[in-house]
């Protein structure tokens, strides 16, 4: 499964075509997935340094509240997204039941034509 922005377009409709797209819309996946994981790492290189710089500079009980303070943010923002991507997978995932009894698909039809209809050309299209 590919995201969809980095789904491509061929306008080629063969199958040799159809791989190769394949192909390269893994290798765009893979390096998006290249890319997140080195600024994660980059991320964590940074907040490595200045929670040294920080040990270095404030007393343990700022730290600490500083600490506290930021794995909450932390929680309530990855609790937030998670909401956030449940919601649109759900949304994503709603396969509506459509009625498609007579009353339904009578709603549906519209008679475009002037003249009235005999009730055989009325029996032929609800054929």
């Amino acid at each position: 499964m590919v995201l969809t922005n980095l789904r491509l377009r061929c306008p080629i409709k063969t199958p040799n075509a159809k791989q190769m797209i394949e192909k390269a819309e893994k290798a765009l996946l893979t390096e998006r997935i290249k890319t997140i994981n080195k600024k994660i790492d980059e991320y964590r290189k940074r907040s490595a340094v200045i929670n040294q710089q920080l040990d270095d500079t404030v007393s343990v009980n700022v730290k600490s509240h500083v600490s506290s303070h930021i794995t909450k943010v932390r929680k309530r923002e990855y609790s937030q997204t998670k909401a956030r991507h449940i919601k649109k997978l759900d949304q994503l995932n709603v396969v509506q039941d459509m009625d498609l009894s007579g009353e339904q698909l009578k709603k549906w039809i519209v008679n475009t034509c002037i003249k009235a209809q005999v009730k055989g050309e009325r029996k032929k299209v609800f054929e």
